[in-house]
């Protein structure tokens, strides 16, 4: 099968597909199994035709009204499918709206962790000063951690859309995929500064939040230069968070794009 053709057999999938209002990664499921669905008619369709024409003709009227078959496919969506176009976003987003979401997603695990300690913990009882600043100091030094996650986050996803070599690097597995996002300079860049900010972030929350009575005793200095690797090592955590987190959004938004260009008519 030509170029060609299957542009045209795509064209036949997106025509349905298209309209349904559905998250990115449903839709490139539906995309797919069409796709093969279409390809495997127009196989047989060219087996007793044996003309490429005639067979895309044939197969475009075996696939049926585009618009009969968004409407089925658009009632195969789930309701649970609108949380999840929240949480994948829309592939051409801006910025700040992918940062706007990101730091929505963050606060809300950090307020349902709040809730379930507050539960656990008996919320209808009398709480004294120290366990209320025990429970909320996390809340209030969790907020720049969000903020500096999700600069993050732009970072390595503005820099792996750049990389398109990578589009398909994490189903060779994530060992070869780290290997490949590093040895590309702009996610190289911005795993290194996106580390250390984190970990420099880290670093000064803990300062602040262990701030001694008397500043830079030598039981302070001590503590804090103890608290380097771990504090290393939840920055190393925030660059893979990353990784896992864009990775994926980058390639739905690739696969967005390129059916997003094809010549696709509305249904009729």
């Amino acid at each position: 099968m030509n170029e060609s053709t299957l542009t045209q057999l795509k064209i036949i999938v997106e025509r349905a597909v298209r309209p349904v209002r559905a998250s990115t990664s449903r839709k490139w499921k539906m995309r797919e199994e069409l796709l093969a669905h279409v390809s495997g008619t127009f196989e047989d369709e060219l087996a007793h035709l044996l003309d490429e024409r005639a067979a895309l003709e044939r197969t475009r009227v075996r696939f049926g009204n585009p618009t009969e078959v968004m409407s089925e496919l658009q009632d195969s969506v789930p309701v649970s499918d609108r949380l999840w176009r929240f949480w994948e976003g829309r592939p051409g987003e801006s910025t700040p709206r992918f940062a706007l979401r990101c730091v929505s997603m963050q606060a809300a695990v950090g307020l349902a962790i709040f809730g379930a300690v507050l539960i656990a913990s008996g919320w209808d009882r009398a709480w004294s000063y120290a366990e209320l600043i025990a429970v909320c100091s996390p809340l209030v030094f969790g907020l720049p951690v969000f903020v500096g996650l999700t600069l993050f986050f732009c970072a390595m996803e503005k820099a792996l859309r750049e990389a398109r070599h990578l589009t398909a690097a994490p189903r060779a597995g994530w060992k070869k995929s780290l290997v490949s996002a590093w040895s590309t300079p702009t996610v190289r860049r911005a795993m290194i500064v996106g580390g250390a900010g984190q970990f420099l972030l880290f670093m000064a929350i803990y300062i602040a939040a262990n701030w001694p009575a008397r500043p830079w005793v030598k039981d302070h200095v001590i503590s804090i230069v103890d608290t380097v690797p771990a504090m290393a090592f939840k920055a190393g955590l925030c660059v893979f968070a990353g990784l896992v987190f864009v990775w994926p959004a980058v390639e739905r938004r690739r696969h967005h794009e390129e059916w997003s260009r094809l010549p696709v008519e509305p249904a009729s």
